[in-house]
């Protein structure tokens, strides 16, 4: 309540949520501007207060969920803040258990900004509709639901949402019933692959049939394909890295003592490194290279530990255990070492910046059509000769046959890595032969994946590239025109036609390069670094500017544009929900 509320004798002659009378509970306090609870027996509560109390309780909640604390963390923190504020009559009532915490986000707050979701949805002539289901930490089926849609108020693409349910197609249907959106409003669905889900898309496709509608079909995530890819190369030999360094995790895995052992050898290296190893999972293959990056930098004290310091200091601990026979072996192994090498050059060179690049929220989905080619292209490089791969870019990259022996690399140009090279000399003969044929079995495999997998003839993604800045010009007004009458149920035969004319004033409008442009600045060699404000800060610049009476210069482009902008590039934001 506002500072000077007092107690008001009309309110004991209302009910409350449970039909009882007010005057049943509460009671004036022992002056004007307090009140009690007969039931529950409390001393005078301050109405100036109340609101105050309630609004920082609603704040604590919300930082919690924004910062990720645990719940359970929240239950002696009413009585931290009272020994840290103890002249605050806001701190000596404030109360927020975990229990009351998880009421409040869930009941409390959930309902407001649901709503605010859902308004903000209600503004747009489309949206996305990003799921994933996966199996939970409780080992159950999860489905995560989000969309992504052209926020008015932030001038931004925003990705909103995290609902659970237990039949997707249903699940989906009604979600979008109960909060009274339309079915035609979805303009497309964001999965994993091209084939996970396809009977689903299938299904929504027929109901929005229904309503003369369609989705925009533009394949799964594309993060995957550069996984999945990336993972048939490394299955296709009969290394199993990944399960070397899965051993050396779980040798460490809750024991203390073992982590302090190792921390002890480390220490007499005299050196600076990380001295936690990471844990590998078979849903994020690419992140094997950063468990490489802890593992390769400990070799010698791991070497140490396992060789030296566990068969004198534990010998109980080494006698009949599989998994340290196996980590021995890897441990003495060049073969072993060199192997790591060569994965951790492929997930650095070669898949660490493209998967960085769309793991972010922005919208990308116009770099899309040079990205992809991009990585294939970079991929057949590390074995093909460069007058082979020439300067071909986007489809024409699948006319390439990547198997012609006369087309290969030898083994002295073919590309595994500095760390790797440098231990070619402690390998056998036939160890350096049989690693070289590991070594294109490898490339060979993922180019494969990536060329089946790949959209790189996809004349919508070639289309889109437009959006970017650099493509502001009079010779795009056809792209534009595609664009409009690839989306289904936007835009009409009139407003088709105008988007050509607005895409041609827009070639001749003068842009400000700050709405484009972030930041220049010197690198340390003083070359000159560009940093771009995100797609969406562009387009909201631009088709904000109006005409003379005031009217929205570029509405048939924003009305378009909007809607490109929201589709994902990858199912990145709806997986982060399951981490």
């Amino acid at each position: 309540m506002p500072k000077y509320t007092k107690f008001n004798p009309d309110w004991l002659n209302k009910t409350d949520s449970d039909g009882i009378n007010v005057n049943k509970w509460l009671k004036q306090g022992e002056n004007t501007s307090t009140f009690k609870c007969i039931l529950c027996k409390t001393g005078d509560l301050d109405c100036s207060n109340q609101e105050q109390i309630t609004k920082a309780e609603a704040i604590w909640a919300l930082t919690v969920a924004q910062r990720g604390y645990s719940f359970n963390s929240c239950d002696e923190i009413g009585d931290v803040f009272r020994h840290m504020f103890p002249d605050s009559k806001i701190a000596q009532e404030f109360s927020m258990q975990s229990r009351k915490t998880s009421y409040v986000l869930s009941h409390g707050l959930g309902p407001y900004f649901h709503q605010e979701l859902i308004k903000s949805l209600k503004r747009n002539e489309k949206f996305v509709l990003c799921f994933d289901e996966q199996t939970n930490n409780q080992d159950r089926k999860q489905l995560d639901l989000l969309v992504k849609y052209w926020c008015f108020d932030e001038g931004l693409v925003v990705t909103r949402g995290h609902a659970t349910a237990a039949i997707l197609k249903t699940a989906i249907l009604d979600s979008l019933k109960a909060d009274g959106l339309e079915l035609k409003q979805l303009l497309m669905l964001g999965r994993d692959s091209l084939f996970v889900n396809l009977s689903l898309e299938n299904m929504i496709e027929n109901e929005m049939k229904k309503v003369r509608c369609g989705l925009l079909k533009l394949g799964g995530c594309h993060l995957h394909v550069a996984h999945n890819g990336f993972k048939a190369g490394l299955s296709s030999s009969d290394w199993n890295i990944h399960n070397k360094c899965i051993d050396i995790y779980s040798w460490f895995k809750q024991s203390p003592a073992r982590k302090e052992d190792l921390i002890g050898i480390i220490s007499d290296y005299n050196c600076v490194i990380e001295k936690t190893i990471l844990y590998f999972t078979n849903t994020r293959w690419v992140w094997l290279g950063k468990v490489i990056t802890r593992v390769l930098p400990l070799w010698e004290p791991l070497h140490e530990y396992f060789l030296m310091y566990l068969p004198v200091n534990k010998k109980q601990q080494v006698q009949n255990n599989d998994r340290y026979e196996r980590i021995k072996e890897s441990l003495t192994s060049y073969v072993i070492k060199i192997r790591l090498q060569f994965v951790l050059f492929l997930c650095e060179t070669i898949f660490d910046r493209f998967l960085t690049l769309f793991q972010q929220e922005a919208p990308l989905i116009h770099l899309l059509y040079y990205e992809l080619p991009s990585l294939y292209r970079l991929v057949l490089l590390q074995f093909l000769t460069s007058d082979c791969v020439g300067d071909k870019v986007g489809g024409d990259l699948l006319y390439i046959d990547f198997k012609l022996n006369e087309k290969q690399l030898n083994n002295k140009n073919i590309r595994i890595g500095e760390g790797a090279r440098k231990l070619l000399s402690n390998l056998t003969q036939k160890e350096r032969e049989t690693f070289y044929e590991d070594i294109r079995t490898i490339y060979h495999t993922i180019a494969e994946y990536l060329k089946k997998n790949l959209p790189l003839r996809n004349s919508f993604l070639r289309d889109i590239q437009i959006l970017h800045p650099s493509y502001r010009s009079v010779q795009y007004s056809d792209d534009i025109v595609r664009i409009a009458r690839t989306v289904p149920g936007l835009l009409s035969d009139q407003e088709i036609d105008y988007t050509r004319d607005e895409w041609l004033n827009y070639s001749l409008e003068h842009i400000d390069e700050t709405w484009y442009i972030k930041e220049k600045k010197k690198d340390y060699l003083g070359a000159e670094i560009v940093i771009y404000h995100r797609i969406d800060y562009y387009w909201n610049k631009v088709l904000s500017i109006t005409t003379t009476d005031g009217r929205h210069k570029y509405s048939t482009l924003s009305k378009l544009i909007k809607n490109i902008l929201i589709i994902p590039h990858g199912n990145a934001d709806v997986e982060r929900g399951f981490q």
